[in-house]
């Protein structure tokens, strides 16, 4: 069961048309990980129409780096569309490398013709 959805409401662009009324949510199965532990992460696009795009998915990223970091194209069909990335957490969440204990964002993004629809949740890390 997943935990935690945030739902963002974007307008999306494709092939120079405006494609309104689109949205995309992002949830993570939990909503505290400890080091080195698997993340599903699901990713919810409502189309309003066949289009074709790519969508990244990213987060625990305490500098420039980021610990989940996927892409993948997708083609996505009028109604709802569900895609899932798997990841995992660093091994060391007590300040190696940077990562400390505490929240940290996960974030879903759907680029269509360079166009951008965001959704954003939050995880916590524990020692």
């Amino acid at each position: 069961m997943f935990l935690i959805a945030i739902m963002a409401v974007a307008i999306v662009y494709a092939q120079g048309a405006m494609v309104s009324d689109a949205s995309i949510s992002v949830e993570t199965d939990k909503a505290v990980y400890g080091s080195y532990e698997g993340v599903l992460v699901k990713v919810v696009v409502v189309s309003p129409s066949d289009l074709d795009g790519t969508l990244k998915v990213w987060g625990i990223r305490p500098g420039s780096f980021a610990h989940i970091n996927q892409t993948k194209p997708v083609s996505l069909k009028r109604g709802e569309n569900e895609f899932v990335f798997q990841a995992q957490t660093p091994r060391c969440t007590s300040g190696c490398g940077g990562v400390y204990p505490g929240p940290y964002e996960v974030v879903a993004e759907l680029w269509i013709d360079g166009e951008p629809a965001v959704a954003n949740t939050t995880i916590t890390l524990t020692s």
